[in-house]
């Protein structure tokens, strides 16, 4: 290996410039820049005789950080490439070292024995990104729709500007067949939702980046299923996702409640079982989100939960229950059923006789009766009055007549109703209304003083 280096307690910029010392620079591929010069130009004007020059060296200085850079080559005496430059602008000189070829040369006085060319300042050729977007996301968000996102290619990675992203998809793994390509601009840009697609379809999806030259490398492929839809038509049915089924199995399904019939009043949907354990507290993972017709959010819930319901008020149209899986536990998934009230249950008669008694503070007791027939999945559902859709649900044995509802907040109205199976038709209550009781607050009264019959004071405690 040979190696040169010189030594110098000055800056480079206090290097005298020769102002008749012209370089030639100019970046013909990406990330490089090329610089040539004339000959034995500087000379010490002083000594014309002894001081000629004895180096070059080619300096690049970029303008982002300051780096000083060194040539990568030297193919001739006045010529000098500089390779692998990150795109950016960068000013380039010559500096030559003079001294005398006849004997050893002292390096102590380089700075008055040495010349810097003129600077030439310019930009590298755009070139295409080097590397490809990172933390690729491929997302279920709909029967006809996939979310992909993306990290932003940095800055340094780029070699150019980047204009934005490329995005392909396609059924096939390999990418031979059947490719879609589909070209956002905007450097910043870390999504994009690919729509009109087919249900239940696993769908392969690559990002690449691109500048004005070109693009860059492919992601590593991301995949993702589209979800499919379930219409349930009936006046009332079952809601399941457990275990290993072929809802949890999918990372998108969706229910939709359309009834066919007469109009209806309320459709009611009870959670019987919930457990979508994730270790994401937002909700972003693994959730079930009830929504009506107009896309209206009535709730979005995961986790593990007691048993509740929501109901979808009159006017608001179909109902519909999405299920969005990433990870979920063997054992996880819900289950519960839906029924289509045509009336409104303060209307109703019922076969249960709901009433509510004893009322306390904190708590009530709610009781029924048990109808003839075969009697399964009776829930209690109660809530505050103000709450508009989420009930909170408690499980009767088909043997009892009667619960008490605990942990109420004192002073406050509630709704309570009650809906079960009576031959596997489910039929429910009329809406009953209670208040709990609130706080007894006790007031001493003041000692009054009164005259007797003899005119004397007395004292009355209370």
């Amino acid at each position: 290996m040979n190696a040169e280096y010189f030594i110098s307690s000055n800056k480079l910029d206090d290097f005298v410039t020769a102002s008749n010392w012209f370089i030639t620079a100019q970046s013909k591929t990406p990330g490089a820049i090329e610089v040539t010069w004339p000959q034995n130009k500087p000379r010490d004007e002083k000594s014309q005789n002894f001081k000629q020059v004895v180096k070059y060296v080619p300096v690049c200085v970029a303008h982002k950080d300051g780096d000083v850079i060194t040539a990568d080559s030297f193919s001739e005496s006045t010529k000098a490439t500089f390779n692998k430059l990150p795109y950016g602008e960068y000013t380039v000189y010559v500096v030559a070292y003079l001294g005398d070829h006849s004997r050893n040369t002292s390096m102590t006085n380089w700075k008055k024995a040495a010349r810097r060319s003129r600077s030439v300042t310019l930009k590298t050729m755009e070139g295409y990104p080097s590397q490809p977007p990172m933390n690729i996301t491929a997302t279920s968000t709909g029967t006809s729709s996939i979310l992909v996102t993306w990290q932003p290619i940095a800055e340094e990675y780029a070699n150019g500007i980047l204009m934005g992203y490329e995005i392909y998809y396609g059924y096939d793994e390999k990418f031979l067949n059947t490719v879609v390509k589909v070209k956002i601009y905007g450097a910043n840009s870390t999504s994009f939702e690919i729509n009109d697609i087919s249900d239940q379809m696993k769908y392969y999806i690559k990002v690449r980046g691109f500048t004005k030259r070109g693009v860059g490398p492919a992601s590593p492929k991301v995949s993702a299923t589209t979800g499919y839809e379930v219409r349930l038509t009936k006046r009332y049915g079952g809601l399941h996702a457990l275990g290993n089924s072929s809802e949890l199995s999918k990372a998108h399904t969706v229910w939709k409640l359309v009834p066919i019939g007469e109009e209806f009043d309320e459709i009611l949907i009870v959670f019987k079982k919930f457990d979508l354990e994730s270790s994401d507290a937002s909700c972003s993972n693994n959730y079930v989100q009830v929504t009506d017709a107009n896309d209206k959010e009535i709730g979005t819930f995961c986790g593990k939960k007691l048993p509740f319901a929501t109901s979808i008020p009159k006017g608001s149209g179909v109902a519909q229950v999405t299920l969005r899986t990433n990870t979920v536990p063997d054992r996880g998934g819900f289950s519960g059923f839906y029924k289509v009230i045509n009336e409104q249950p303060s209307n109703k008669n019922s076969v249960w006789n709901l009433q509510v008694q004893n009322t306390s503070r904190t708590g009530a007791e709610v009781s029924w009766d048990i109808p003839d027939g075969n009697v399964s999945d009776i829930m209690v559902l109660f809530k505050e009055s103000s709450v508009q859709y989420i009930w909170q649900a408690v499980k009767a044995s088909p043997l009892d007549n009667s619960i008490i509802l605990k942990d109420l907040v004192p002073a406050k109205q509630y709704h309570v109703r009650l809906v079960g199976s009576i031959f596997d038709v489910i039929q429910e209550s009329k809406l009953m209304t209670f208040t709990t009781m609130g706080d007894v607050i006790l007031v001493a009264s003041k000692p009054t003083t009164a005259a007797n019959s003899n005119g004397q004071s007395t004292r009355t405690e209370p």
